[in-house]
């Protein structure tokens, strides 16, 4: 099975949004020229006068070094943002906390920006401050943190923030914080505590395809393919681009559990067209379930549907001649294979396995054909082998000594030698086949059949010196010495005559 797809990791990234000072600020007695610049910055604002706020603002502090306050930075800070210019207020945000280290609405104001200026680190610690100096606890300041810290891999703030607020708002009900937990702990690579917050998650909000995505593939990682298998059907289902591919992976998780029966129906649904063009390792998936659960009507019908349907894809007529060759069916294997041989251009093991074929079912000057045709030039030694079979099988006995000829050129083997010496004595050339069999038992002296073959055509050429030489040197092999004392008697007795 090919490796599962990894699925990607959601961090939905939801930033703050920008704070303003709170009522409890109207009730602080502030110093005259503080209360009038702010009064006169807060008119402006409303007016939408962002720039000349912050320059009415900046001739204050410019003026007013020793007298200068938190309430006029943060505005400032404020303005600058209201302006465009993030990082300049960031400055200013950073002056309000210098002047008061625990005010929480600059805390929250500076986290906003970091992040906007994709500062994620410095946004993620400016927000767990936020979270730390308000009065709320509102548990999505920390929420945010955490994600900041995701985005520059900072895994392991990012699990001790996102723990420490499921831990102070245990009543939380939003799945959000489960999952991100979860893809936390996994970058973590702590996949079975993930597991478990992946579930929280379905808990909470039980179709939500991205825990069903990642819950499939760490089920898939720890080696419990039927959960897994259960998980990414449960993903297909609740997804809205019903991704084949995920209904495919299922099945493959199913066939690593052994639940063959589990993976079948989802399978059908691939190979059916319904969703599309069947890919060839759907069929193929489908194929090896129903041979091995000994469902070969279902795999004859598949096949015929797909040929039915498609008969020019040349893919389902190799997958059918592959099928009925395994099954022994010769003559459906041929017919489909050669189907396929005209759709396409056949490799060279298919020609040989095409000829092979035919030799099997007794047709072996056909054999001999496509094994010529396949070979050309460039055969390996027992292939030659196997086409010089077919052609003395056929009576071809020119033919099969004209390529062993030019075989033994290319690679001299004993069983080539063999092969012509074969050809030889069947056209009697008595002496030819007793040099060819010599040249095999030189090249192959522990095979008693090459001196024993050298005897019968030293005793057709009625030189029985060499045929007792022959038959002696045969006599020392265990599957020839019977046969071959039997023909040492009979040569002793010729030449008492």
């Amino acid at each position: 099975m090919k490796k599962l797809v990894l699925f990607t990791l959601l961090f939905l990234l939801y930033p703050p949004s920008l704070s303003y000072p709170d009522k409890k600020e109207d009730k602080i007695k502030l110093p005259t020229e503080v209360h009038r610049a702010l009064y006169k910055a807060q008119q402006l604002m409303n007016k939408k006068e962002y720039l000349k706020t912050t320059e009415e603002l900046k001739k204050f502090i410019h003026k007013h070094t020793k007298e200068n306050h938190y309430l006029i930075e943060f505005t400032l800070g404020n303005a600058l943002t209201m302006c465009g210019k993030n990082k300049e207020a960031v400055t200013h945000y950073l002056a309000t906390l210098d002047l008061k280290p625990d005010y929480n609405p600059a805390w929250m104001n500076l986290g906003k920006i970091y992040y906007d200026l994709k500062e994620y680190q410095k946004a993620g610690h400016a927000l767990v401050k936020g979270y730390e100096t308000s009065e709320k606890k509102d548990p999505k300041t920390l929420y945010y943190a955490a994600n900041a810290f995701m985005v520059v891999r900072e895994y392991k703030r990012a699990e001790e923030t996102l723990k420490d607020c499921l831990a102070r708002h245990p009543d939380i009900q939003d799945h959000m914080f489960e999952f991100t937990l979860a893809n936390v702990l996994l970058m973590n690579n702590k996949k079975k505590e993930a597991v478990t917050h992946y579930l929280a998650t379905l808990d909470l909000k039980p179709d939500y395809n991205p825990a069903w995505m990642n819950l499939g593939k760490i089920y898939y990682d720890l080696k419990e393919y039927q959960k897994a298998g259960h998980a990414l059907v449960k993903g297909y289902e609740t997804s809205e681009e019903k991704e084949p591919g995920t209904l495919f992976n299922a099945c493959s998780a199913f066939l690593m559990a052994g639940k063959k029966e589990n993976a079948i129906p989802y399978l059908e649904v691939l190979v059916s067209g319904k969703l599309g063009s069947p890919k060839q390792e759907w069929v193929q998936s489908l194929l090896m379930v129903y041979v091995d659960l000994k469902l070969t009507k279902k795999a004859n019908q598949m096949l015929k549907r797909l040929v039915d349907r498609d008969g020019d894809n040349p893919l389902w007529w190799r997958l059918n001649y592959q099928f009925y060759a395994n099954q022994n069916d010769y003559e459906k294997a041929i017919f489909s294979l050669i189907i396929y041989s005209y759709l396409t251009t056949l490799k060279r093991d298919e020609i040989i396995l095409l000829g092979d074929l035919l030799g099997v079912i007794g047709l072996p000057l056909e054999a001999a054909r496509y094994y010529e045709k396949a070979l050309g030039y460039d055969g390996k030694p027992e292939e030659y082998e196997k086409l010089i079979s077919f052609l003395l099988a056929g009576h071809r006995l020119e033919k099969a000594r004209d390529t062993l000829n030019r075989a033994l050129k290319k690679n001299p083997t004993a069983k080539l030698w063999s092969l012509l010496g074969q050809v030889y004595y069947k056209e009697e050339r008595y002496e030819d086949a007793f040099k060819a069999f010599s040249q095999s038992a030189r090249l192959d002296p522990k095979n008693g059949e090459y001196p024993l073959m050298m005897g019968y055509c030293a005793l057709q050429l009625e030189n029985k010196d060499k045929a007792m030489l022959a038959l002696k040197k045969a006599s020392q092999f265990p599957r020839q010495r019977k046969i071959a004392r039997e023909l040492l008697k009979q040569v002793a007795a010729w030449k008492e005559r």
